[in-house]
Order: C-alpha cells, then structure tokens, then sequence
C-alpha cells in the first residue's frame, strides 16, 4: 500500500491532459493523474483503457457499479466483449490498465489483499488468451491509498513490454 496526496491547485481545474498527450507508462503515472482527479478513489466503478505502445490511450472502457479485477476473474467476459465490439472506437489495442476505485465503506479490511492479487494473475492469463497484454490495474480508496497490482505479484511498478512476458 502507497498513499498520495490531491493537488488542489491542479484537482477540478486542469484534470486530464488531453489523450495525445497523455502518457501512461507505470503506476506512479496514473497516481500522478489521481492527484488531479477527485473522483479517483470515489467512483464505483473501474476505468479499462487500452494503451499504445507509447502509454498513450487509444480506447476507453467504463466498468459497471461493483466490477472489479475479482469479478472479472471470474468472468472476463464483458472486457472481452467490448474489445471486440464493432463500436469500440477508436482502436482498442492490445495494452490494457484497469484504474480501479473502492470505497472503503463497501469493502472489509484490507481493501486489498492476497485474493485482489490472485485474481489479478487469474484474469492476466485469461486475457492474454484472448491476445491482451493486462498491464496494472491500480487500486485506489477513498482514503489516498493506492495499490499497483503488477507490483503486489512482480515487485515492480514497472509495466511488461511484450505478452508472453504475462504468460506462466
């Protein structure tokens, strides 16, 4: 667990740079975007982008109330799903972040654990059958903590390059 801080001069007035602007290239990158945007770590439901091989996003993907890196574990389905859907615009490439929200109201302690970490690997190796590289997906809480999920199962914040490098 890391904790962060908002920056209040930047939060509700410059938020998100524009997207081909954007580079999302490792977990402190989408802290950094945090920082700036309240709603991470409030909203109830998760963020999938698919990024270029730069960290740029291509597509966006937004999950329904209580989806989580657990409940697509269990069924990867729906992520697959809209990939693969004729209207997903522009290009849903085959780099994927989750940016996953919990309020700790909703959750017992911890708010991430061992069995966050078990299905991350889980829906990892589905996806990478389906020929997507799951880059992080990046936990945040009401409370300023934040969780990278590649680094709870590899010990880096650093994202892999290649999918074969998910595969084990």
């Amino acid at each position: 667990m890391h904790t962060y801080e908002r920056d209040l001069c930047r939060a509700g007035n410059e938020g998100w740079p524009p997207w081909d602007q954007l580079r999302l290239t490792r977990a402190e990158d989408v802290v950094d975007l945090a920082r700036a945007d309240p709603t991470i770590g409030w909203a109830t439901w998760p963020d999938v982008f698919s990024l270029d091989h730069r960290g740029s996003p291509q597509s966006w993907y937004k999950g329904f109330t209580r989806d989580s890196v657990r409940s697509w574990a269990d069924d990867p389905s729906p992520l697959v799903e809209a990939a693969q859907h004729p209207c997903a615009t522009p290009a849903v490439t085959n780099r994927w972040l989750i940016i996953e929200s919990r309020l700790t109201c909703l959750y017992d302690e911890p708010v991430v654990g061992d069995h966050d970490a078990e299905a991350f690997l889980r829906l990892r190796r589905d996806l990478a059958d389906h020929g997507y590289l799951l880059l992080d997906s990046v936990v945040f809480d009401d409370e300023l903590h934040w969780w990278s999920l590649h680094e709870l199962t590899s010990g880096t914040t650093i994202w892999p390059n290649r999918l074969e490098a998910t595969r084990w």
